[in-house]
């Protein structure tokens, strides 16, 4: 599978506006065909570098905007199915339970490549 990482700045807005690094890891995943025949999907995970700053807020999940803070130290970001209001993704979609999965490779891919 295809996974890039790079180094990106993000403009934080807010009470305590500045710029934060992250490191960004991205794969391209091909689509099991019992989920449908499209095209591979990008899903990333961000974790952000330098020292934790005391007001640092947990990061969020984003299906391309952000939906929700999952209460971790990095974010995820995939095509995720949400629910109709926004503000969650839907738990009981088989798609978000493979995105879930895919993630979770990802992660463990990141941590991996870091101890080495």
């Amino acid at each position: 599978h295809n996974v890039r990482a790079s180094v990106e700045s993000v403009a934080i807005s807010g009470s305590n506006p500045r710029t934060a690094s992250f490191a960004v890891i991205r794969k391209s995943v091909p689509v099991p065909e019992s989920l449908g025949t499209m095209a591979p999907i990008e899903i990333a995970v961000a974790f952000p570098l330098g020292p934790p700053e005391p007001d640092s807020p947990r990061q969020s999940i984003f299906a391309t905007l952000p939906i929700r803070s999952m209460g971790l130290g990095f974010a995820m970001n995939a095509p995720f199915e949400v629910l109709s209001s926004r503000q969650d993704i839907d738990s009981a979609s088989c798609w978000n339970r493979w995105l879930r999965d895919e993630l979770t490779s990802l992660i463990l891919l990141a941590l991996r490549s870091d101890t080495e």
